[in-house]
């Protein structure tokens, strides 16, 4: 993932200084070139609006965090934008069943995180304690962990990656057999899957 590049688009678009809060069931535009690519503090949602995105968006965060949603809002990618990617510098926070969706089979949404900057899996980079939902949407959290609590029992996500994976009780992850990615083997269409490597992981009992 060439995030410098989505980082040089996004500032090809205005720059929101401060937190951007929506707090209204309205719709609202954001990413680059034509709206707000980069916001230098926080996105704060709070409302169920629609937010409709036209290209790429740089959250910047603020106290360590870059997204924090309490509601539950739809983020959908333009019918006329094939690929964009939704940067964060800070956690991201779901507390609200909302959704991140595109419109076309063959468009892709990705929610990135750098958080927090270095490789370390106890830091969770995003916390998840909610129904939200990734349709043809990636969540990628390449430094962090990606904590699923114990309310997320709807959650649904299309792909994701992180550091480490953490899973409370009374949550579930299901694995749709079929995936076609180059780094499951074997790869192609006749899917992939995954070999748990005994000690990398641990069993904790409360």
């Amino acid at each position: 993932v060439d995030i410098a590049s989505w980082q040089a688009l996004a500032q090809k678009g205005s720059t929101h200084s401060g937190d951007f809060t929506i707090s209204d069931n309205g719709s609202y535009t954001l990413g680059a070139p034509d709206h707000v690519g980069v916001i230098e503090g926080r996105l704060l949602v709070s409302g169920n609006a629609t937010i409709n995105l036209a290209g790429p968006l740089w959250i910047r965060g603020a106290g360590g965090n870059s997204l924090e949603i309490s509601s539950n809002p739809r983020f959908i990618l333009n019918d006329d934008v094939a690929q964009s990617v939704i940067i964060n510098d800070g956690r991201l926070v779901f507390s609200g069943n909302a959704r991140f969706e595109t419109e076309e089979d063959d468009s892709d949404l990705l929610v990135y995180t750098s958080a927090p900057g270095v490789d370390n899996p106890d830091f969770q980079a995003v916390s998840i304690n909610a129904n939200t939902r990734f349709i043809r949407s990636a969540l990628y959290a390449e430094h962090g962990q990606i904590n699923i609590g114990q309310s997320a029992s709807g959650l649904s996500i299309t792909s994701f990656t992180a550091q480490r994976l953490f899973i409370n009780s009374n949550a579930s992850i299901e694995y749709s057999e079929g995936l076609i990615d180059a780094t499951f083997i074997p790869s192609g269409p006749t899917g992939g899957n995954f070999t748990v490597m005994p000690g990398s992981y641990q069993v904790l009992i409360p």
